[in-house]
């Protein structure tokens, strides 16, 4: 999904498509914290509500130039890669 947002830089999208990869963002990142919250991770849950309230549509961020928010989506992606990998390699508790 972060990787979608560096596509557009080049092109000449109209801003209501920003806004609604906002929406997108800022709604996975919202429900990975809370599923973070639920698997009682506190550092996980914060660290995907600072990246939701980052895409947020309602408040949205400003950081000015467009490069800025390219090195922004390329660490949240590194950071969403990062976390699908731990995730994946920690065990998971079995309760059936």
């Amino acid at each position: 999904m972060v990787a979608i947002l560096n596509t557009p830089l080049d092109m000449d999208l109209p801003y209501g498509c920003f806004i609604f990869l906002r929406f997108a963002c800022c709604a996975a990142f919202s429900f990975w914290a809370l599923a973070a919250h639920e698997n009682e991770e506190p550092k996980w849950r914060n660290a995907f509500v600072v990246i939701a309230l980052l895409y947020n549509p309602f408040l949205p961020v400003k950081l000015g130039d467009p490069v800025i928010w390219m090195l922004v989506n390329i660490a949240t992606l590194f950071f969403v890669v990062v976390s699908g990998k731990i995730s994946k390699d920690s065990p998971e508790d079995s309760k059936d």
